[in-house]
């Protein structure tokens, strides 16, 4: 093989594309573990088949992302029911003050002046130590009214899916700037894609040339060559039905390549072995370990019939509500697991889905600083100089949305055919 990917989702289906759009002789080959393409950006189906609600990825902000909207339009796919201001969910007689608050914009003020700092072509620099805090904490340092700080920890909830103390101001700060201003990014009208979220990588993965995808796919072992011209080694399993019941029997192969693309969720990423641990490079190891523990966005999504929630929930700054497509239908987000009775196919739990392992770029203190290293993994060290680790989590441009994952994807392609094939 020419380019081995490891994930299926947007970023790699999209860095698949590009390759063999400048170079159609390429063997590329992605391997998705799951049985479906598109990671993150997923839609729901009933047994029958018909379209039940994007359980994954959801909104699209058309006015800021201009690569997804290119991408829809590209292979024919629809945006509709744009929401208008606080994520489709206005809440009244809540206790938080609203994001069109006077009393909130001199908070907002303080806030947009900091994003400023933030660069766009990197996730971290040294220059940014003093805001790589807890996003509670740098919010309680601009002001001092316990009310106006939590009612923008509610506001921030939807971007992070983590709890404020947890998730590093750099992230949400990055949201900012992204967005052009803390106000903008608190009522940014949004849309969905026509036919679920699902409908793009889908269309990518049509387009691709028969044998390029491999579903039910998982990579065990990357084997990183001892010289600069070696080849990448890469081990993996293939879930396959046996023939006298519906067990599966997974079966070990190996293959090389000249390249490697890791697509994979970072909160997933250690549960890929890189030949013996005592030599792995000392920024890897790093990467790995911070993997184990995570980002700290944790939520469960889940469909309810109108008037089957609480009026008033347990922890209603961690909690979003807001109409789902179909009538009589509402979504939830929370941090706390639905209330029982949710059957499958309504309900994703972000948590314990092994390939992911949580939801969103949701950096805690400290991990943006050592997934920014891993561009001296890639630079300085020669044998692991064709090894990229790409997606929305890597992503400086728009990180954890479906915008960063196809920005990394569209790079990591035109990074390879530059430097490397």
């Amino acid at each position: 093989m020419d380019v081995i990917i490891i994930g299926g989702g947007l970023c790699g289906l999209i860095a698949a594309r590009d390759l063999l759009a400048c170079s159609p002789a390429l063997r590329v080959k992605i391997f998705e573990s799951k049985e479906r393409v598109g990671g993150r950006a997923f839609t729901s189906f009933t047994s029958t088949g018909s379209f039940m609600h994007d359980l994954g990825a959801e909104f699209v902000q058309p006015r800021v992302q201009p690569l997804i909207v290119s991408e829809l339009m590209h292979y024919g796919i629809d945006l509709e029911e744009v929401l208008e201001g606080e994520n489709g969910c206005e809440e009244e007689d809540s206790g938080f003050e609203s994001a069109t608050s006077q009393l909130l914009l001199p908070i907002f003020s303080k806030i947009d002046a900091a994003s400023l700092r933030i660069p766009t072509d990197c996730l971290y620099d040294d220059s940014l130590v003093d805001l790589d805090i807890p996003w509670g904490t740098f919010l309680r340092g601009l002001e001092k009214d316990e009310r106006l700080v939590q009612s923008v920890e509610k506001l921030s909830f939807p971007f992070s899916g983590a709890i404020a103390s947890e998730i590093s101001a750099l992230g949400m700060l990055r949201e900012v700037k992204n967005f052009g201003g803390t106000l903008q990014m608190f009522t940014e009208g949004e849309s969905r894609v026509r036919g679920g979220v699902s409908s793009l990588p889908l269309a990518i993965a049509e387009a691709l040339p028969a044998g390029t995808l491999a579903l039910s796919s998982r990579v065990l072992e990357v084997l990183v060559p001892e010289c600069e011209r070696g080849t990448v080694t890469v081990r993996y399993t293939t879930d396959t039905p046996t023939a006298s019941c519906g067990d599966t029997a997974a079966a070990v192969n190996e293959v090389q390549c000249k390249a490697l693309l890791l697509a994979v969720p970072f909160n997933a990423l250690h549960k890929i072995a890189f030949g013996e641990s005592s030599n792995l490079p000392a920024v890897l190891s790093r990467i790995l370990n911070a993997s184990l523990t995570g980002h700290c966005g944790r939520v469960h999504k889940s469909l309810h019939p109108v008037g089957s929630l609480p009026p008033v929930f347990p922890d209603p700054q961690h909690t979003l509500l807001f109409p789902a497509r179909e009538a009589g239908l509402q979504c939830l987000i929370s941090l706390a697991s639905p209330p029982s009775g949710v059957s499958k196919v309504a309900h994703h739990d972000w948590c314990s889905d092994a390939d992911f392992l949580g939801t969103w770029m949701a950096p805690r203190v400290g991990q943006l600083e050592i997934l920014n290293g891993v561009k001296t993994l890639s630079g300085s060290n020669k044998p692991w100089a064709n090894i990229r680790f790409i997606g929305a989590d890597w992503s400086p441009v728009w990180p954890g949305w479906m915008e960063g994952a196809i920005a990394s994807g569209k790079h990591a392609a035109m990074e390879l055919i530059k430097n490397v094939l």
